[in-house]
This record gives C-alpha cells, sequence and structure tokens, in this order.
C-alpha cells in the first residue's frame, strides 16, 4: 500500500454499550444459528451459491466480494494505515451496495461466528495492540492473525478495526479485517528457504482413491520449505486397460495391487496420493505449492468418454477408450495417423483437506480446498495457492495429464501417471478464499461454480481483489485493466463445478510497484 509504514500500527475502538447483556444476546444468537429459513433466505436474497450457503451459521457476518449480508456497518474512522487525519471511510450499506471508498481496501471481512461471551481479548505488548479472538469463523476455523507483522517483510499487514454492527433484532460488535496485502503473489518469488527432499511413492498405504478429507491420515509429515518427489497413477483400472489392448506386462504393479487391496474408496473416481502433512500450516493460511518438475512415468496415456457423462452425454450415449502413445524423446502424443500432441504434463488434482465441518468430499468436483481444477497451465515452473483449512493442509495430487484441452468435454484428457516434484511453502502472510495461481508469465484467478456464467463472474470478481490488493488499483481501475488486458479462458466444464479462469500478463506491470 502506498505510503504505508514498514511496521503496523494499529488504533481500535471497542464500543462498550454494545457488549452489554451477554447472556441474552447469546440467546437470541443461538435462536438465530437454528433458523434454517432465514440461513435459506439470506441465501436467496444474495445469490450464493450451496457452497457459500454452507458457510453460513446463524448469525455470523458472512462477506462475499466488496459487501456484507448484514446492514448498515459502520466502519471505525481515521485508523492509522489508509485514512488521513479528517478523513472517515464510508458506511457499508448492503442494500445499496455502498462500498468502502478509495481510500481503503476491503478484504474479504472473514465471515466470523462472534459469540459475546467470548468475544475479545485486548492487550497492548511493547507498544503494539494484539487482538485474539476466541470465536470461530464461519467453517469451524479458528481467526489466527499476526498483527505485529512487518508489512515491508511479510506484504501482509491486516489492519483491525472495532466497531458497531446492527444485526436485526440487537447490537453487536463485529471484527472487520482491512487488509494492505503489499504482494501476496509477488512475494512467492523469494528464494525458497532451505528444506529435506523427501520422495512418496503410491501404494495401497499411501493413496486416498476419491476423496478428500480432513480426517484422513497423513501418509508423510513434512516442514515449510521441504520438496517431496511424488509419483501418481492413472485413474483408471487394470482390466479397462487390457480390454484397451494394453499389455498385461505393461501396467503398473502399483495399480494392480491398490485395486486388490484398497477398500476404502470414493465417492470420486481419482488415485491420489497423500495425504501430506505439512507443519505449521493452520486453517487461514496458504498453501504455495510450488511444481518444480513434472515427467511421465509410463509410455502411454487414454482418453476415454462414458454414457452420461462429458459435456455432450445425449450424443454419445456408449463408452470408448483410446490408447495414445507418449513420445517422451520428442515429448508429442500419438493421437493417430498424421496427428501429434505436444506434451504439457500437469496434475488434474492438486488440493488440500476441506473444513472438518464438511466430512469427506468427492475428488471430482473443484471447490476452495482446490482438487480436481484440471487446469492444463499448471506445468512445471507454475506455483498454485490454495487456502489451508485444516490443521497440516494435507495436501493429495492425483489425475496425472499428459496434455488436455481447455473444457476437457468429453470427461477424460491424455489420463497417464507422472511424477512430480513438489515445494511447500506455508504462507502465513496471505489469506484467500479460493484457489489462485501463478505462471512465470501471468497472474491467475480461478472460478468455480456449477454455472459457468457464475464461475466467470467469479474468475472476474476474484481479479479485480487481486488487482487491488496486489496492483494498489482502484475498483474500477481493476475493472477496467481486468476488461482491456486480462483474458479468460474455459478450465473445465465436466467436473460438477465448472472451472473458469482470468490471467492476465505480467509484463503490463512495472517492475517498480
Amino acid at each position: 500500500m502506498p505510503g504505508h509504514a514498514s511496521g503496523c500500527d494499529f488504533t481500535a475502538r471497542i464500543d462498550d454499550a454494545a457488549i452489554t447483556d451477554r447472556r441474552q444476546e447469546k440467546r437470541e444468537r443461538e435462536i438465530d444459528s437454528q433458523d434454517a429459513s432465514a440461513k435459506i433466505a439470506l441465501g436467496d436474497r444474495y445469490g450464493l451459491t450451496r457452497a457459500e450457503r454452507y458457510f453460513l451459521k446463524g448469525p455470523a457476518i458472512f462477506a462475499q466480494r466488496d459487501f456484507v449480508f448484514r446492514a448498515p456497518v459502520h466502519i471505525v474512522e481515521n485508523y492509522s494505515g489508509h485514512l488521513t487525519a479528517g478523513q472517515r471511510s464510508e458506511v457499508i450499506d448492503i442494500d445499496n451496495m455502498g462500498r468502502c471508498d478509495s481510500a481503503c481496501v476491503l478484504h474479504d471481512l472473514l465471515a466470523y461466528d462472534l459469540r459475546v461471551e467470548e468475544f475479545i481479548t485486548a492487550k497492548r505488548k511493547k507498544g503494539a495492540t494484539t487482538v485474539r479472538s476466541k470465536g470461530k469463523l464461519a467453517g469451524g476455523t479458528e481467526a489466527r492473525y499476526n498483527p505485529g507483522a512487518s508489512a515491508n517483510k511479510t506484504g501482509f499487514c491486516p489492519q483491525i478495526i472495532i466497531g458497531t454492527t446492527t444485526m436485526m433484532r440487537f447490537a453487536v460488535p463485529a471484527i472487520f479485517l482491512l487488509a494492505c496485502l503489499g504482494a501476496p503473489l509477488k512475494a512467492q518469488q523469494s528464494a525458497p528457504p532451505a528444506g529435506q527432499v523427501y520422495q512418496l511413492k503410491p501404494t495401497p498405504k499411501t493413496v486416498a482413491w476419491g476423496y478428500y478429507d480432513a480426517k484422513t491420515p497423513p501418509v508423510l509429515r513434512i516442514k515449510s520449505g521441504d520438496t517431496v518427489e511424488i509419483q501418481t497413477l492413472i485413474a483408471s483400472n487394470p482390466e479397462r486397460f487390457e480390454s484397451a489392448g494394453i499389455a498385461a506386462d505393461r501396467i503398473e504393479p502399483a495399480m494392480r495391487d491398490i485395486f486388490r487391496e484398497v477398500k476404502e474408496k470414493g465417492p470420486g473416481p481419482h488415485i491420489l496420493t497423500g495425504p501430506i502433512f505439512i507443519e505449521g500450516a493452520e486453517p487461514g493460511d496458504v498453501l504455495e505449492v510450488r511444481i518444480q518438475q513434472i515427467r511421465l512415468a509410463i509410455p502411454y496415456a487414454i482418453n476415454a468418454f462414458l454414457p452420461g457423462r462429458g459435456f455432450l452425454p445425449d450424443d454419445y450415449p456408449y463408452a470408448r477408450t483410446k490408447v495414445v502413445p507418449l513420445d517422451e524423446k520428442r515429448m508429442v502424443a500419438h493421437f493417430g495417423d498424421g496427428i501429434e500432441i505436444p506434451i504439457r504434463p500437469f496434475f488434474g488434482s492438486m488440493g488440500v483437506a476441506p473444513p472438518e465441518v464438511t466430512g469427506r468430499i468427492s475428488s471430482g468436483p473443484p471447490w476452495i480446498h482446490a482438487g480436481n481444477l484440471d487446469d492444463k497451465d499448471l506445468v512445471a515452473g507454475t506455483t498454485l495457492f490454495i487456502p489451508v483449512h485444516a490443521p497440516g493442509a494435507l495436501f493429495e495430487v492425483g489425475d496425472g495429464h499428459a496434455g488436455q484441452g481447455g473444457g476437457e468435454v468429453d470427461l477424460s484428457a491424455l489420463e497417464t501417471s507422472l511424477i512430480g516434484t513438489f515445494q511447500f511453502i506455508v504462507r502465513k502472510d496471505m489469506h484467500l478464499r479460493w484457489p489462485r495461481a501463478e505462471t512465470p508469465t501471468r497472474y491467475i484467478t480461478i472460478g468455480l461454480n456449477a454455472d459457468v456464467t457464475e464461475a466467470t463472474k467469479m474468475a472476474v470478481r476474484e481479479m479485480i481483489d487481486f488487482l487491488v490488493q496486489e496492483k494498489h488499483l482502484s475498483r474500477d481501475d481493476a475493472y477496467m485493466l481486468a476488461s482491456v488486458a486480462a483474458d479468460l479462458e474455459i478450465t473445465e466444464v465436466v467436473d460438477g463445478n465448472n472451472g473458469v479462469h482470468m490471467a492476465i500478463p505480467k509484463a503490463i506491470f512495472a517492475t517498480k510497484q
């Protein structure tokens, strides 16, 4: 943020009148938390997706993009780091879609389930204010922030403001985080910390077949900065290979072992290697996954479609499987006579555990945990940023592709087994609600929704947020820049939640921001 001090200063104010009669307010909150019809009505009013409705918890203040779902919200004026003397941030009024003025950056507001009885303990230490909330994020995640962090060192300086919010029948205190995100993606270019190197191969004891789950025991524990070489298996089965004409001795033994021994599987189809526990990763952090290298593990891929699946299920009410030889030396796939496809290997599914409250989820649809993004841009040399929802993050990877078209329209790509080298960095200086990515030449934001139009809107809004936070543009300029310089691209349209991503070239930005 231009003009921001090297350290973080905080101005906080608590309205004592708003925290009286705590027991009565707590009873009213408990009543509201059980009011499912109100939750549904709120979701309908603001067009929330099913995923977003899930995170509405009672009277939690739920924020999406740049507005809040309760009104009116009064932001404390004249706080350090954003507003100059005499300036005052405007009232955020959701009914009129009022917005924070350009002097401040409204960042997510994070969906707090605030319990007045356990609301806040504030103490001063060495001249700085440390604020701790005993409340939980709406998804069950404990709020963890370090207000004393240096903006120059971490690029993240949460401004903690305590004001008054009117919520239906009563008034309660509310915490809003206005983040001066100095360089959340740019910061990843710094030299990675030194770490250990591990190797993880797929066996019946080191895979999760078809799911992400916060309760899955980790198969490997590492530290932030460590590197892991991970081998993955094709998302198919030995019998299907043999019926497609692949010789029995060319089918990986590990696949036969897993199909024979693993009984706990589903609801998704992917054989995912992991999970990997990264020490220090906590809900609210971001896991930076640096994809350092990807190579082929077998000399063939398959492509297949199934009846009732894919983007055109009515046009193809039958099944077909095609074996595609891979030439690793020339890095081409021989699709057919006179047709060679460049090999650009990537992992279709890279993700972390969802919040524990969601339970086990299918490896099929991508979501807040990333997972089955099927983004063909995530090749070696790129970085994926994933919000952490469970202790240790619990990273899993699989669904290897030798290549894919945007959309993956028949349900599969050039499905194959891959070996990837990943470095994992726990980012406590970042906060994301949805995955983002970065290539050597582009910044990428991701939209995921069952409706392609809604997924597209989400990708655009995420790009606007990125440009405001990272490049310090006003929201108006960010919207305009997205229109003239960023590209919308279909990621996939077959995984339940459709994927659209927006990419903006790094080259358009001057080196000095």
